[in-house]
């Protein structure tokens, strides 16, 4: 992913399932607020590559 001009990701790959927590940390300028904008889908599409997202419907989930 591009941002302003930079390369900010590059060959990013991760799952998470059900449940799990995880923390990104990095410096400053590191990618990691692109990297979250990306998974929410905001802002623009990824400059390469997909952004890809399995859901499995829940009635008594009140987000996903």
């Amino acid at each position: 992913m591009d941002f302003d001009g930079k390369r900010a990701l590059n060959d990013i790959s991760f799952q998470l399932r059900e449940g799990e927590i995880i923390g990104v940390i990095g410096r400053s300028g590191a990618g990691k607020t692109v990297l979250m904008h990306l998974l929410r889908g905001v802002d623009e599409p990824p400059t390469a590559g997909t952004v890809t997202y399995h859901v499995s419907v829940c009635g008594g989930c009140g987000q996903v």
